[in-house]
């Protein structure tokens, strides 16, 4: 083989080496652009719920059984579905718009009697909760149907320090203060599991819509399973709404102000409740209501409005509860949610 052969077939060496290398690390650049590209989180909106007995219409508060709750929850999409223990247990609908989301909640109970330090028995303990949380609300719109399922853990008790807060607030607004938070349910885990399907069941026309919903919690802080529905009225902005959830893609969303109000009756058999019952993991509590005094089923009314512009919203709601336990009394709560495009 003659000097000009060889080197001819050493720069096509060299070429063909170059060439398959180029050609490999360009496959992998875009096998790995396309995984950061279906890992990317893509941030939707916050939600901001608040719940309180001085947000009712009669503008006075009660301080009655529940009276303060409030959750904050941020919403991100992914392109592909979680693969962790915790998403696993979340549902999706087959055909589903999903939107994830990480969240905090609180909520605080009080006896109506906020006076007495003492023991106050035929009274609702004081209670308190804080949880975090991580779900998914799955949406299909040529179905007219939504799910929405979500994992909490937390504790109740003293180690929340809600009976410091709620103090703190009274202090603020010059109210009474409540003595006997001493007496509130004692410190315990909690681990529980939401889930919410809700089916469009009519939509006589674009300004009403009416939706089925089946609603369960389980765990060891609540278990219980609600039967409603929801009518909604006025500018529905063609998306498919669940109580004062705006269920719908961001970018979907038109520019146009839409308003419409609702109503959502519901019954509800209750189980076990924490609140009222004491811990699920001990029986240390000073002061529980007992089982057999427990209204194994109640009702429950919410009515309020929507109002959407673009891609945020706001609603303001009234929450009336029947009578949880014997010799309790119905209770009521207003609330305001907002969703704040990210």
């Amino acid at each position: 083989m003659g000097l000009l052969n060889i080197r001819i077939v050493f720069l096509t060496y060299l070429l063909l080496y170059f060439t398959v290398n180029i050609v490999s690390a360009q496959v992998k650049l875009s096998r790995e652009q396309d995984t950061l590209k279906l890992k990317k989180i893509s941030w939707q909106k916050l939600k901001l719920y608040f719940d309180d007995d001085y947000l009712n219409i009669a503008g006075k508060g009660t301080d009655q059984y529940y009276t303060a709750g409030w959750q904050f929850d941020a919403y991100y999409k992914r392109n592909i579905r979680g693969r962790s223990v915790f998403d696993r247990l979340l549902m999706s609908l087959p055909h589903g718009q999903d939107n994830y989301y990480y969240g905090m909640c609180r909520r605080i109970y009080t006896p109506a009697d906020l006076i007495q330090p003492q023991i106050i028995y035929g009274d609702r303990p004081y209670a308190s909760v804080i949880t975090i949380q991580h779900g998914m609300v799955s949406t299909d719109p040529d179905s007219k149907e939504s799910i929405s399922t979500d994992i909490g853990a937390g504790a109740i008790g003293p180690i929340t320090y809600g009976g410091q807060i709620q103090t703190w607030f009274h202090k603020i607004i010059g109210d009474q203060q409540p003595m006997g938070w001493k007496n509130q349910i004692r410190n315990n885990v909690v681990l529980d599991y939401n889930l919410n399907y809700a089916r469009q069941i009519l939509k006589p026309s674009p300004n009403l819509e009416l939706l089925a919903n089946v609603d369960c919690e389980a765990g060891t802080l609540v278990d219980n399973m609600g039967i409603g529905f929801t009518m909604s009225f006025g500018n529905l902005n063609g998306h498919l709404l669940k109580e004062n959830q705006l269920l719908v893609e961001n970018e979907k969303q038109s520019g146009k102000v839409a308003i419409h109000a609702y109503m959502h009756p519901t019954v509800r058999a209750v189980i076990y409740n924490a609140t009222l019952e004491g811990g699920f993991f001990s029986n240390m509590d000073p002061y529980v209501i007992s089982r057999s005094d427990i209204n194994v089923v109640y009702l429950q009314y919410d009515f309020g409005f929507v109002l959407q512009a673009g891609r945020f919203g706001i609603s303001l709601a009234e929450k009336l509860r029947t009578a949880e336990f014997r010799y309790g009394q119905t209770q009521e709560v207003g609330n305001i949610t907002m969703f704040i495009p990210m």
